[in-house]
């Protein structure tokens, strides 16, 4: 048996666009195990205001993480 679905418009275009709680969703899979989840969480906050932030490098200085 072949399943085949072909899908006019990708999922997250501009026609077929994701909600937040999937964009949210998919940030925290793709953030897992290289920031904690507390980390992750900051950066969602600061990202949702954006547009009430003073200055915009606090998103910024959320995403950059210590090097050895």
């Amino acid at each position: 048996t072949v399943l085949e679905e072909i899908e006019e418009h990708n999922r997250g275009s501009l026609t077929n666009p994701m909600s937040e709680a999937e964009i949210l969703g998919k940030f925290r899979e793709n953030v897992e195990g290289s920031i904690s989840p507390d980390a992750a969480e900051r950066i969602i906050d600061c990202a949702l205001t954006l547009d009430r932030l003073d200055d915009a490098r606090k998103l910024s200085q959320l995403t950059v993480t210590a090097h050895d």
